[in-house]
């Protein structure tokens, strides 16, 4: 909330690294784990800023783009990193990486997505790994983590899905319907205790083929009002709540608030 710390993603990062590591073994294994992806934590002292700490995932796998999207609490102390290349396809959102050992063999990821919770504690390099979080639907090419938002406190989440592809509408919808590809999802957890629940599953009004709903979130402090962008909804509406029934104005875009 006052500027002081950045997190910034870096997809193409390769090292094999994992966890949280200083700048003294920053190079450790470099170049071994194409495109795996890190985070990097920034903060500024009056108007100095020096990298504190570059965060890797527990399971960095190559080609997973750890970093795709990144948000910090408002209080610095909890940053979410979206990793929508991530291979496994559990529902878990606890510790189960379940690699899909189906596509593991080739190169390109299967893409179901994750999101990852990490924790300051104490001194500024400090950074731990507290949760791994999934979707109630993980399928292949979903990309769930391509964006993600946090409240202030950290205890609210919202991560997108821009290829989700049930033709659901509003909120907790079926989303095991896999008939609108690309129409894309967001979806809201909450933090109680030591545990994330997905307490929301989000899709537009107008839930179309090929929207890309979700390709940008944000969240106020508060954690109950949730704004989604979708950069390629098509309809010609102009203003506040328009047509949306219109879709003649291809890749157009729009906002929703929830």
């Amino acid at each position: 909330q006052d500027g002081n710390t950045l997190a910034v993603g870096a997809v193409g990062d390769d090292s094999i690294d994992s966890g949280s590591t200083n700048d003294a073994v920053l190079l450790k294994g470099y170049n071994l784990q194409l495109n795996s992806g890190g985070t990097y934590i920034f903060t500024r002292n009056i108007t100095e800023w020096k990298q504190q700490v570059k965060i890797k995932p527990s399971n960095n796998v190559f080609n997973q783009q750890f970093g795709y999207s990144v948000a910090l609490s408002g209080d610095g102390n909890t940053l979410a990193v979206g990793t929508p290349a991530d291979w496994s396809k559990s529902i878990s959102r606890g510790d189960d990486y379940n690699l899909d050992t189906d596509v593991f063999s080739g190169f390109a990821s299967p893409s179901y997505g994750a999101a990852y919770i990490f924790k300051k504690t104490g001194a500024e390099t400090n950074w731990t790994q507290a949760h791994y979080i999934k979707p109630s639907n993980p399928q292949i090419g979903y990309q769930f983590g391509s964006s993600a938002a946090l409240s202030f406190d950290g205890s609210i989440l919202a991560v997108g899905s821009i290829n989700e592809s049930s033709a659901a509408t509003g909120i907790n919808g079926d989303w095991l319907d896999t008939s609108s590809t690309a129409s894309g999802a967001a979806y809201v957890f909450s933090l109680t205790g030591n545990s994330w629940t997905q307490e929301s599953y989000v899709k537009a009004p107008n839930s179309n083929k090929n929207d890309r709903f979700a390709h940008a979130l944000a969240l106020d402090n508060s954690g109950k009002t949730l704004a989604v962008g979708a950069h390629r909804e098509s309809s010609n509406a102009t203003g506040l709540n328009g047509d949306r029934t219109n879709n003649s104005t291809t890749g157009a875009g729009a906002a929703y608030l929830y």
